[in-house]
């Protein structure tokens, strides 16, 4: 079977879960998912669980875009296979703030991702959300709560956060394992 992968790309927190099984039928467990995710933190960097690992990129003020942008995409193309099927949030119309960059960042790994000829879903935010809360307009917290209760998974002791919401690296992580989930549930049904 083709390894399945969901992606939450963003500019500073990009995750992506990879499922992976020899079962046939294939069967959807946690435990056959790894999830990598990008910070700038040190202190995120390791493994988590037997089944998360944070990748260590610092960001520097005087950085160029573009330079940054294209590292967390190399980053990103080194997770990937050929043969992978491949589902990518899509941009969000109502987003604000720093859709420019945003789109330039995940236009740029898009672009690599064609170039070597994988194929990729674009998945409208609220499917996994729905998958996740039962609502497609489900918050960070709904869906993090959902990742938690289906993997036994809370990395909340582990990656504290001075804010009592869900914020990233937490969000993004729930978000690919939630898009990568649906890509399964799609590719499985067909």
């Amino acid at each position: 079977m083709s390894r399945i992968v969901g992606i939450d790309w963003s500019i500073r927190c990009p995750a992506i879960c990879i499922f992976e099984t020899n079962e046939n039928p294939p069967v959807w467990y946690p435990e056959n998912c790894q999830i990598h995710f990008l910070t700038e933190k040190k202190k995120f960097c390791y493994r988590i669980t037997p089944n998360i690992q944070g990748h260590y990129m610092p960001l520097y003020k005087e950085q160029d875009d573009i330079d940054r942008f294209n590292a967390i995409s190399d980053w990103g193309m080194g997770l990937l296979r050929e043969g992978d099927i491949i589902g990518i949030e899509d941009y969000a119309f109502s987003a604000q703030g720093m859709v420019y960059k945003i789109g330039e960042n995940t236009g740029l790994f898009k672009y690599k991702m064609w170039k070597e000829g994988l194929s990729v879903d674009l998945v409208s935010n609220s499917k996994p959300k729905k998958l996740a809360c039962g609502k497609g307009n489900g918050d960070k917290q709904s869906v993090y709560d959902a990742f938690v209760a289906e993997t036994g998974w809370n990395l909340h002791h582990h990656i504290k956060s001075r804010s009592r919401k869900i914020t990233s690296p937490l969000s993004d992580i729930a978000d690919s394992y939630w898009i990568c989930k649906w890509l399964f549930q799609k590719t499985n049904a067909l």
